[in-house]
């Protein structure tokens, strides 16, 4: 498969990102036994959704009343508005996902067929600590999907590219709609509700069997300036060991020779741990933290140099390269102050919102 250069990755809701169909099928059947009509199974439900709440009640009433489905949407939309997080949950692997897409600093989008008022409500919720850079909800100014005009607004809104976007979406609605729209990289989530035959039919570029793939395909699809990133925090992580070990084998030194392995294994240790939950999509940590982690070994590394005792160097503000390291040690703790601020205010934040 090419490869093209991806800065944008655009996801439907239900069946992609979040399992919300127990949810849909008690309140949408809450409000026809409390009228009396049939009520559905969650698998009956699957063929129901993805069009649209207003399409989900006309399916399930078999009527096109349109009096009829706009009175019963209100019922509909007040007991789920209700009942929106009983049994919602994101599929496994997908938080992991999307922060490391907002670690490799992809634009993130939702773009659903969902009534706005759960959108929002659910993934204030759920996906709390994810930025995403536009969640529309076509079903509020828009056509419903496949209607192309939601997408194509976020197209022409964000000055998108459509070569440089992944779709995820788990219904030939999806699919459908980015065809009109002119996205290759369309990919089909068949862990939701609809199954391979449909999504390749309806023109999925290739599929994926579970959440926990949607982070390999980013790469495997494409490539971004995020991994510049990655770049970045193994070249950091590289410049404490190795200057931390040389000095630490070659110093005569007890208390030097101790304090400067420890800060090696230290970077090491978080270096492999680091890498191993980001490249296995296990976990990504918060990019402050890696500031302010850094800085803080950086920091330590220049200050042992300059104040502890040693064979090979005495510390003197006369001397310019130890004003020049002992300036950066500044800039370091600097850096490590304010990183740990905003780790603190991330914190306090996700709390209340929790």
């Amino acid at each position: 498969m090419k490869k093209d250069y991806i800065d944008s990755l655009i996801f439907d809701l239900d069946g992609t990102l979040l399992d919300t169909i127990e949810d849909i099928k008690c309140s949408v059947n809450y409000v026809l036994s409390k009228r009396g009509y049939k009520t559905f199974t969650t698998d009956e439900y699957k063929n129901f959704i993805g069009k649209g709440s207003r399409f989900l009640l006309k399916s399930a009433l078999g009527t096109d009343d349109e009096d009829l489905i706009n009175e019963i949407y209100d019922e509909y939309l007040e007991y789920y508005l209700s009942h929106a997080l009983d049994n919602t949950k994101s599929y496994r692997g997908i938080v992991s996902a999307l922060r490391k897409a907002n670690y490799l600093g992809y634009k993130i989008f939702i773009l659903t067929n969902k009534p706005k008022e759960l959108t929002d409500k659910i993934i204030a919720k759920i996906f709390n600590d994810i930025k995403f850079t536009g969640i529309i909800s076509a079903a509020h100014n828009f056509k419903p999907k496949p209607d192309p005009e939601s997408l194509l607004y976020i197209i022409k809104t964000y000055d998108l590219d459509p070569s440089s976007i992944i779709y995820f979406g788990d219904s030939d609605y999806d699919m459908i709609v980015c065809n009109k729209c002119g996205i290759n990289h369309r990919i089909g989530c068949k862990y939701g509700y609809q199954d391979e035959k449909r999504l390749v039919e309806s023109g999925a570029s290739l599929t994926i069997d579970n959440g926990k793939m949607v982070a390999d395909t980013f790469s495997k699809v494409g490539f971004n300036k995020g991994i510049t990133l990655m770049v970045f925090f193994i070249l950091t992580c590289l410049s404490i060991i190795v200057p931390s070990l040389y000095l630490g084998l070659f110093e005569i030194n007890a208390l030097s020779t101790s304090l400067y392995l420890t800060l090696s294994f230290v970077g090491l240790i978080y270096l492999i741990f680091f890498s191993s939950l980001f490249f296995l999509n296990l976990y990504v940590p918060n990019i402050k933290l890696h500031y302010f982690l850094m800085s803080s070994l950086i920091f330590s590394l220049l200050l042992s140099y300059l104040f502890i005792p040693s064979s090979r160097h005495v510390f003197s503000f006369g001397d310019r390269m130890d004003l020049i390291v002992f300036i950066a040690a500044l800039l370091f703790i600097l850096i490590a102050a304010i990183s740990f601020i905003y780790l603190i205010k991330d914190l306090i934040y996700k709390r209340k919102v929790l």
